[in-house]
This record gives C-alpha cells, structure tokens and sequence, in this order.
C-alpha cells in the first residue's frame, strides 16, 4: 500500500556540492585543504604533521601508480577512515593475513615513547646514587613492551582529533549563503514547512535561515538511544543534519549504563573536534543520533512526492537506500537532481546514477529529472520545475531520396538524447550498404553493423543521417536508440520507397 500524498510535496537531500558556492569545498578539495592547512599551521617538522604527509602521500602514490588522478585520489573520507585502520590495525580483523604493514607506518613513535625514555634516564641517574636498578629494570620492561605494540595507535587518534578540530574551523569560514534563499523561502510557502536533510557538517542552511528570519530546527541536541527524533513543529525548516555538525560539542564520550554521552551546541570560536560522522566505513557507528536522524528523514520522505537532490555524488549506501526504497514504492513520485558535473554518457561505471537511469526509464511518466547547473544558478529551478512532460511525437522523422540513397532528418522535440544511435532495423529489412550521421563527433559502433551514435541528441536539434543501397528497396527501416537523463528511447522507423509514398514521409509516433 503506498504512502503517497494526497497533495504534492517536496523535500530536500544536501550533499558537499551544495556548500561549494558558499566558499567551503568538496570531499576531495577538502582532504589537500587540511593538510595544507595543518602542516601551514604547526610546521612540518611536528611528528604529527609528518605522519599526516605520509598518510595523505601514500593514498595519492598509490591512486597514481595505477594511472589515476592525483587531484581525485583522496577525499576527506577515506583519508579519515585510513587514519583509524592505521590505529587499528594491530586488532583489525585483517590483521592476521598481513604479514607486513607499509614501513612507514609505524615510523613515527608516539608521545607515549618520549614518556618512557625520560622515565628510564631519571632511573639511571637515580639508581647510580641509591637503588640496585629495580626502576631502571621497570623502565626497560616499558619500552620493550611498548616497542613490541603492534601499532602506534595514540599518534593516529590525535591526528583524527587534530583534523577534526580543523575541519571545524576551515567550515566556519563560510561565504555569502544568499543563494540558498530559495531552499528557506520554500519552507515558508509549502504548507507544513520543508524537511531538509544535509550530509554536511557546516552551517550555511542556519546562517541562510537567519539572515531571513525564518525559523529553523534541527531537533534536540541532547537525546537518548531509542528515542524518536522530534523537531519543532512550528518551524519552517526541520534540517536533518545527518552526519553531525561542526558546532556540537562532545561533553561526555563515556557511555555506561548510567552514564549518557552528549553533546551541546557551542557557537565559540574555541578549536574542539565537533561531534560530526566522518568516515567511509563509520557513518552508522555514531551512537544512535545518525540512525535516529535517518529513520527521521525517511518517515518524512513518504510524506513527499519529489525529491530534490543538490550536489550529492550518491556516495553513501545508506542513504541511496532510502531514496530508492522511496522512488520504488510509488511510481508516481519523482527525483529532481541539480549537478553540474552529472555525466553526459550513460555508464553503468557510474554506479548508482547508472542505476537510477537505466532502472527508472519510461518513456510516457518521466521520474529522473537532472539540472546540470550550479546551486547558486538553478536552485530555485530545481525545487519548483517539474520533470518535463514527453511530447507528442518524440522525435520527428522525414525522409527524402536520391536514387538509391536516403537521407533521414530525425527532429527532437523532447529533453536531451543521450548516446543517440541509428542502425540497421532488423534481419527482414535491407541492410545499407553505409550509414552515417552528419555531425562531426559522430562514432562508429564497432558491435553493432553499420550504426553511428552521437553523445548528446539535444533537445530541438535535427539529425541528419544518410543511407545508401545497391538498389532501392521497397520498404527498409532504421532502429533508434539511446540513453537520457530521464528515459530511454528506442524505435524502428520505416523508410518508404517514393513510388508508393510522398517524397517526404512523415513517420513521427511509429514505434
């Protein structure tokens, strides 16, 4: 039975690429950012800042060795999911089947070592005027022990600690948010305010939302475990800020059966490592508050019928879920996407963007509609513009000839054709001796007889593709085909002879 509502109803999903106008960069700018940052900062000859270099250098040699971009090799992410294997990695459970850990892993001591051998020097120097070498005996145990550890742990969690402190305040740096004006003003006007739901760590909603006037909840900052997740009901904006936020400030990180760790909102300009999920393998592993804000999200997701996704790569399977679990319960809901760098070819290496296009094709009820626009350019766009209805014909077909040769003017009159092509209809019609498309980037489809695509068939462009026989055939045909944003097209157009037809043959709808 679906949830579907009785009125149309947006809401909204935020990824990094939405706070790329505002100044604060993506994932990937975002890891070269901090280490720039940290090693300008303390200096390069810090422990610290050395064992981050070689961090933040052996993900990119190893991105690079394998003919990868440098510039594309690390995000924040997997950096910091990195530094906590390396913490780890002595109770990993891969642990056992690795024989040998990267030298310089481990080529850094940490704090803890310095302790040590202070404390054995002090030993000596004592032991010389008063004792039998008992503390010097305890001081040499420690540093064995300590040099037969299997990882020097402490070093990485102070580096995690150091970049998260850092983060926050590279993210308070914010610029003009007037652009997200849109977002807010729709929370005004939709009836029951709007449900935003942010994977960013950085308060450029808030500050958009204040400098407005309008007010914003973002549910309470100190809850339980197994409490719902409740907001504002007054509020124009209930955000949803997912994986945390640079101003939550961890009061208590011990948690016991009668103790409860919290965080509180801290608006100082003091450095603390915020209370935010980062991480590849850790964004379901932040004591309950990201479950509950999703589970959150999701109940408020089945109130809506379209979603709009601005700057989210679809990196985060826990979240894909849920918009495909949502997508897929009622056809009649729709997913707008506003990015910039959406590709222009399908691929099923893209993942899940693949997925949501080749899945949720229909030709009569689009449900993908993609905006390839910045947030500042098309926001308001994205949130109010519907997926454009297909017209009626789709593509508009005309064919005159030329003794044995046709040429066939295909006319789009609906959104974009990606990977455009046309081939040979079928085995029970002639097949051209050569076809081709006249359009200087046309390609060659080596798999398929005689068929040429083109990249991008764009929306009220003509086509025009010749075709030539030994003789005349009474009737032959031409298969269509191609990928788009919102659907796929594929048709087999007849080409009719002159002497039983009009020179010009309008063909358009045939399918």
């Amino acid at each position: 039975m679906s949830d579907s509502p009785t009125a149309p109803r947006t809401a909204v999903l935020l990824g990094a690429g939405a706070s790329v106008d505002a100044g604060l960069p993506t994932t990937f700018t975002f890891a070269r950012q901090l280490v720039e940052d940290i090693t300008a900062t303390l200096g390069r000859d810090r422990t610290i800042v050395k064992t981050l270099n070689f961090v933040y250098g052996a993900m990119v040699n190893h991105r690079t060795e394998r003919g990868g971009d440098p510039f594309d090799a690390v995000n924040v992410e997997t950096m910091i999911s990195a530094i906590r294997l390396l913490r780890d990695r002595g109770t990993h459970e891969v642990a056992p089947f690795i024989q040998d850990w990267k030298p310089g892993v481990g080529r850094y001591a940490s704090s803890s070592r310095g302790v040590q051998g202070a404390a054995l020097i002090k030993a000596l120097e004592s032991d010389r005027r008063f004792s039998p070498g008992r503390e010097v005996e305890a001081a040499v145990r420690a540093i064995i022990a300590d040099s037969d550890a299997p990882s020097n742990g402490d070093l990485y969690d102070e580096l995690e600690r150091l970049i998260r402190t850092r983060a926050r305040r590279l993210l308070l740096q914010h610029g003009d948010v007037s652009y997200l004006a849109p977002l807010i003003e729709l929370g005004t006007t939709q009836p029951g305010g709007l449900d935003v739901a942010t994977l960013n760590y950085d308060l450029t909603v808030e500050a958009c939302a204040r400098s407005l006037g309008v007010a914003l909840s973002r549910g309470p900052e100190r809850m339980g475990l197994g409490t719902a997740w409740e907001f504002d009901p007054g509020a124009a904006i209930r955000l949803h800020k997912i994986h945390g936020s640079i101003d939550l400030h961890a009061h208590d990180s011990v948690r016991s059966l009668t103790r409860k760790a919290y965080v509180v909102v801290d608006t100082s300009n003091d450095d603390f490592p915020p209370d935010i999920v980062i991480g590849d393998r850790d964004k379901l592993g932040s004591g309950g508050r990201t479950l509950a804000l999703l589970v959150a999200f999701a109940s408020a997701l089945q109130k809506a019928s379209k979603l709009v996704v601005v700057g989210y790569a679809f990196a985060d399977p826990h979240v894909n879920d849920i918009i495909l679990d949502w997508l897929h319960t009622d056809e009649s809901r729709t997913l707008t996407v506003l990015d910039p760098s959406w590709p222009h070819s399908h691929s099923y290496r893209e993942g899940i963007r693949a997925e949501l296009t080749s899945e949720l094709d229909d030709l009569t009820s689009p449900r993908i509609h993609v905006v390839r626009a910045t947030t500042a350019e098309a926001l308001h766009r994205a949130l109010h513009e519907d997926p454009p209805a297909v017209p009626d014909p789709r593509l508009q077909v005309e064919v005159s000839w030329e003794g044995a040769v046709a040429t066939v003017t295909f006319t789009n009159h609906g959104e974009a054709i990606e990977g455009f092509g046309v081939g040979p209809g079928g085995y029970s019609t002639p097949h051209p001796n050569a076809l081709s498309i006249e359009r200087e980037d046309a390609i060659p489809d080596r798999m398929v007889y005689r068929q040429q695509s083109v990249p991008v068939f764009a929306h009220g462009e003509s086509l025009n593709v010749t075709v030539s026989w030994d003789n005349r055939p009474v009737e032959a045909a031409l298969r269509t085909f191609g990928n788009e944003i919102a659907r796929s097209h594929s048709g087999t157009w007849p080409i009719i002879e002159p002497e039983s037809a009009p020179d010009t043959e309008n063909v358009a709808g045939a399918q």
